[in-house]
């Protein structure tokens, strides 16, 4: 496990209720990079400032069977969250 200081310069993914699924791209203050995914149980000691979109009128899913993102134009706003 790395214990260096690292900047987050490229968070991909996606969040929900019951979890979240979070690919990073951070560096060393060498510009070193590491890439990987941060597991659901991962402790930060410090913040992170990110920027979150409303993406309401879009509904993402994952089909059975499959682990890729399905993402579809949503045919009722009524479901979407407040």
């Amino acid at each position: 496990m790395q214990k260096d200081f690292f900047g987050i310069f490229s968070p991909a993914g996606t969040f929900s209720v019951p979890s979240r699924y979070l690919y990073l791209t951070v560096a060393d203050q060498d510009g070193r990079t590491l890439v990987g995914y941060l597991p659901d149980d991962d402790l930060r000691y410090t913040t992170a400032e990110g920027v979150v979109a409303d993406l309401t009128a879009l509904e993402f899913s994952r089909k059975a069977g499959y682990q890729e993102l399905t993402i579809a134009k949503r045919k009722s706003t009524s479901h979407a969250m407040d």
